[in-house]
């Protein structure tokens, strides 16, 4: 199956945006795009150094409705990325090392498998 673009726009957007809304003035939003070293996934690395996320909170930020900004969105785009991307056999991951840390900031890795790792049957 290919990949909707639609809908990987949509991840990619999701956490840009999500990334902006953290940054301060200042900030560095940094996004890499490669292959994983076995080259059958395409990896996306989407980096901030912005405050970074709480470890009390982590676990929660890919659960559907959780959000840090009460007054601005639903608490879905992290949800609903996870799930795009695991639907095509992906994997997303994120990091994140808030202060005192320095650098602090957030990384969210996003892969999914290449055409050409995929039986014949079945395109990405």
């Amino acid at each position: 199956m290919w990949a909707r673009s639609g809908e990987l726009r949509q991840v990619f957007t999701n956490i840009i945006v999500n990334a902006i809304d953290a940054l301060p003035k200042d900030g560095k939003l940094t996004v890499r795009v490669s292959a994983a070293s076995n080259h059958e996934r395409a990896c996306v690395l989407i980096a901030d150094d912005g405050p970074g996320i709480p470890e009390a909170i982590r676990e929660n930020v890919f659960q559907p409705f959780f959000s840090t900004k009460p007054k601005k969105g639903t608490g879905l785009d992290l949800w609903v990325s996870r799930t795009i991307i695991e639907k095509y056999g992906g994997s997303i991951q994120m990091r994140s090392w808030p202060p005192p840390r320095k650098p602090s900031g957030t990384v969210f890795r996003i892969c999914v498998p290449c055409k050409a790792s995929l039986p014949d049957s079945t395109q990405l």
